[in-house]
């Protein structure tokens, strides 16, 4: 079972973590995810500590953010930002 990104990042690797999982390091204390768009693979390396790096501040920033914040409130707002706009709920309901 693999952690798939919040995002959705041009250059996504969720669909080939199996192919890229062998070549994780097994034991490791710090991995560096540099170019981490999405943070996909960070998310899923065994490591004591992570570090994403990425040249988009915008979207460190945004990751920053997803960690520090309680889900349920940015779901919440998710949603009530839907129905303000009236926009398709298309996690929820499909298209």
């Amino acid at each position: 079972m693999y952690i798939k990104s919040p995002l959705n990042y041009t250059g996504n690797k969720y669909r080939i973590l199996p192919q890229l999982e062998k070549y994780f390091p097994k034991d490791v204390d710090v991995f560096v995810d540099l170019f981490c768009g999405g943070a996909t693979v960070g998310f899923n390396v065994k490591a004591k500590k992570v570090i994403l790096i990425d040249s988009n501040q915008r979207i460190i920033n945004l990751l920053k953010f997803l960690a520090e914040t309680n889900i349920e409130e940015i779901i919440s707002k998710i949603e009530k930002t839907i129905q303000e706009y009236n926009l398709s709920y298309s996690y929820k309901y499909t298209y």
